[in-house]
């Protein structure tokens, strides 16, 4: 989904999901074309201590064997690089990774060792070769929990468009242990923004 970045909800998410309120980082999420990625606070308390985001550095890991063929462009990177540079965060390195569990969870652990912002965007699907959820928890050596209220969320999401959820869908509603959940009002699959090691991995469809 070109132009999510995410958002940390003041109050429940959209559609039902009942999500925890927010650190202090408020990120417009689902933004059209003419809206801007926007910040209430520079700095978040990530129980680590104070983040700086102007003084803070990412790098972006694109998922998906079909971004490196020569039939597809990887327009969300350049998307969330435009954003991050936006509120002062230099991007510093941008990786593709084709649908390989072992290969992401390297590009994880690398870029986490070194990047105190990583996002990596896509692989978040129903199917098999959507690896994402599994490649970032085994980087971060963390179990994936089975979040009830999410697989109801997009249940009900099926049944607003008179289909039944495929029993596949249920692997959406897998969440990285201590994950905050960036619900997705358009898509069955949330976001996943994630503390760790005093640093942040978010993951976005």
């Amino acid at each position: 989904l070109v132009g999510q970045i995410g958002n940390y909800w003041q109050s429940p998410g959209p559609r039902g999901y009942p999500f925890h309120p927010a650190p202090q980082f408020t990120v417009r999420y689902y933004m059209r074309q003419e809206a801007r990625l926007e910040h209430r606070f520079h700095s978040f308390n990530s129980g680590y201590g104070i983040v700086n985001w102007n003084r803070m550095n990412a790098e972006i890991i694109a998922v998906g064997s079909e971004m490196l063929t020569p039939d597809r462009v990887d327009t969300n990177s350049l998307f969330l690089t435009d954003q991050l540079n936006n509120l002062g965060v230099e991007v510093v390195a941008k990786h593709i990774i084709g649908d390989d569990r072992e290969r992401l969870a390297a590009a994880v652990r690398r870029a986490v060792s070194s990047t105190p912002f990583v996002i990596v965007s896509g692989g978040l699907g129903p199917t098999e070769d959507d690896v994402t959820r599994d490649a970032v928890a085994l980087a971060l050596d963390r179990r994936q929990i089975f979040n009830a209220s999410i697989s109801e969320a997009i249940e009900e999401r099926f049944r607003k468009m008179n289909r039944a959820m495929p029993a596949i869908n249920k692997r959406q509603a897998m969440v990285i242990e201590g994950a905050h959940i960036l619900a997705n009002d358009r898509g069955t699959a949330p976001g996943q923004w994630i503390e760790h090691g005093g640093g942040v991995v978010m993951i976005l469809p």
